[in-house]
């Protein structure tokens, strides 16, 4: 008898365990959870490039450029990640984005804009920044020129203010970002949208536009305008 009640309890604790084991394996994902980088394509209509970050509140902020028209669109903090891992959100520009992020830092989502519309695929940006971390001088051509003194942090963050040749007033970056591949975008508080590459050689090189110009930028003194238009990418595009 006394063999027969140590099994039972045995198995009663065995059970206990498996099933604590279970609440907490399947417990709810927090916002923090999600929290870090990420770097997505988006594809149909519109194809393009997104650099994005979670923050530990979960709210989103990101950048899309679109590689046709070579713009931006942005969202900034408005958006939110819950607690299972799901977005949604009217950018910048008017594109409803939606999806969700899987515990394996996978992103998966959809876009429509105007009865356009496409898909979101991307992943977590578990590299590291520092390669690319210090000040940048920059110069700019097209149908503008100028120079531009830029600062990339190991958050991945890309600041700066540039001069225009001939204008008495600077602007500088509303908001800029960088993932460990190298890729920067970024939008001015003019509006003024750039895509470009970061190498850990400290050389960069890239495309910006406005509504009223375009042309490239990068860490050498000569360049030659690249074409493209400004303002939201639908549009110009369709």
């Amino acid at each position: 008898m006394c063999r027969r009640r140590t099994v039972a309890v045995a198995s009663i604790m065995i059970l206990s365990l498996i099933l604590l084991n279970g609440l907490f394996t399947n417990a709810a994902a927090a916002p923090e959870d999600f929290a870090g980088a990420y770097t997505c394509t988006f594809n149909g209509d519109i194809s393009g490039i997104a650099i994005t970050q979670v923050d530990s509140r979960g709210r989103l902020y990101g950048l899309i450029w679109s590689e046709r028209e070579r713009v931006v669109d942005y969202v900034a903090g408005w958006a939110t990640v819950d607690d299972s891992g799901n977005f949604a959100f009217t950018s910048a520009c008017g594109m409803w984005v939606e999806g969700s992020i899987l515990e394996a830092g996978i992103v998966s989502g959809t876009w429509s804009y105007l009865g356009y519309e496409g898909t979101v695929r991307g992943e977590q940006d578990t590299g590291s920044i520092d390669p690319y971390v210090g000040h940048y001088s920059l110069y700019i051509n097209g149908d503008y020129t100028g120079t531009c003194d830029a600062q990339i942090t190991s958050d991945g963050q890309f600041s700066g203010e540039f001069k225009i040749n001939g204008v008495d007033e600077t602007d500088s970056i509303y908001m800029g970002m960088v993932d460990s591949r190298g890729n920067i975008i970024a939008i001015s508080h003019s509006d003024t949208g750039a895509k470009g590459q970061v190498t850990t050689s400290g050389e960069i090189s890239g495309v910006w536009s406005s509504g009223d110009g375009s042309g490239t930028f990068s860490t050498q003194a000569a360049g030659e305008s690249s074409g493209g238009g400004g303002g939201c990418f639908i549009a110009p595009l369709f």
